[in-house]
Order: C-alpha cells, then structure tokens, then sequence
C-alpha cells in the first residue's frame, strides 16, 4: 500500500484550482481523513476519481476527479457504520492522511451488511427488467455493470472478505467466463435473482459483455 502523502501530494499535482481548494480544505477541517478505493491501493486508471472518507461536518463533494464523503464522528461507534460495506473497506484498504482511525478494529462483516447489498442488486436488477424495452444495449450493458461488480462484491461480503477496489475485483475474476457470474448470482441471490439477471440479460451478448467490461484490468 502506497505512503497516504506520497498519493495525496501526487493527486493534488494532477487537480485544478478549484478541486485542489475544495481538498485541502476539506481536510483541514476535518477530524480525520482517510483515502480508499482504488488510489488507496494503487491501482487507479486515468479516469479514477480520488475517493477520500473525512470525519465531521462538512459537504460532500462529488467531481470528475474528486469524491469526498464525510461521516460525523459520533457514527464511527454505532454499528450501523461500523458494519458496512464502505467501514470495511475502508478499514482492510483505507490510507490515513489525518487521524489514527481508532474505530477500525471495530468494524464487522455481518447478515446486515450481506443484506443490504443483496437487497441492493435485487433493486437494480427489478429496476432494469421493467425499463429494459425502453433501454439501449449500451444503457443495459452499462447498467449491468454495476450490478455484476455488485454481485461480485457481495460474494467477498459473504465470504467474510472486505470488499476490494474494482480494478483487484476485475483482476480476481477477470479470468473466469459469464458462467462464473450466474452460478454467483443463484447461489447469492437466489433462483428469483438468476431469473431476474437472465432476464436483464435478455438478447445481449453475455461473453461480449465480459470481455469488455470485466476482464480488462489496464
């Protein structure tokens, strides 16, 4: 994992005017402030925005190349955060720029946060076979991108893994083939689930779909 200054001073080299203000005050604000996704790791592409986590009150902010999120501190000991997808992640992948991040040795992969992410795909896959006769191909394929790398990522949640950057995803399962995705999705979400993502699936090109949004990692 890369030095939490090293990748900040790097990000704030590549932003404009405005986002490099936005930043640094945004963390001199705050109680703590910790890097995740895909700049944590490493493993950003030319187009990945810098996701950054900060602790107090402040505004979220959310650019092309910036995504700031702030969570207030009294939340860090309730178990409504400290079992979530992004607690998780953030404690296995987070960098710290500010802060110790305490609250870390806290946090659990439990039924709650399995949960919420099934529940999660199970929306978004409804959602895209009632709109799926006024959707484009490109629309649907875009659409069922998000919701295979959320099948993906609950399958990391079930085994009681923290959820990765999208890239190592990409990188772990990138290899396998369409049918990986659907055994995935029976035994994740059930003979209801598959149905639905057949069905959202419905004339697209299931290996095509794969080659072009999963297995390519660079």
């Amino acid at each position: 994992m890369q030095v939490a200054s090293e990748v900040l001073d790097r990000v704030l080299r590549g932003l404009g005017q405005k986002d490099r203000q936005s930043l640094l005050e945004s963390i001199d604000m705050a109680e703590e402030a910790v890097i995740f996704g895909s700049y944590a790791c490493g493993c950003e592409r030319p187009d990945s925005d810098f996701d950054l986590m900060l602790v107090g009150t402040g505004r979220r902010i959310k650019t092309k190349k910036l995504d700031l999120i702030w969570v207030p501190k009294e939340r860090l000991v309730l178990k409504s955060w400290l079992r979530t997808e992004l607690a998780t992640h953030i404690a296995a992948y987070g960098a710290w720029v500010k802060g110790d991040g305490t609250w870390k040795r806290r946090v659990e992969i439990t039924k709650y946060t399995m949960n919420k992410k099934r529940l999660k795909i199970l929306i978004a896959l409804s959602h895209i076979y009632v709109k799926r006769a006024d959707l484009s191909d490109i629309s649907r394929y875009d659409l069922l991108n998000k919701v295979v790398l959320d099948i993906l990522r609950l399958s990391y949640l079930v085994n009681k893994r923290p959820v990765p950057p999208s890239a190592l995803i990409k990188l772990e399962f990138g290899s396998c083939d369409p049918e990986t995705m659907l055994c995935l999705a029976k035994e994740l979400l059930g003979d209801g689930g598959l149905v639905l993502l057949e069905q959202a699936f419905f004339c697209l090109d299931k290996s095509r779909f794969w080659r072009d949004y999963i297995s390519p990692v660079s």
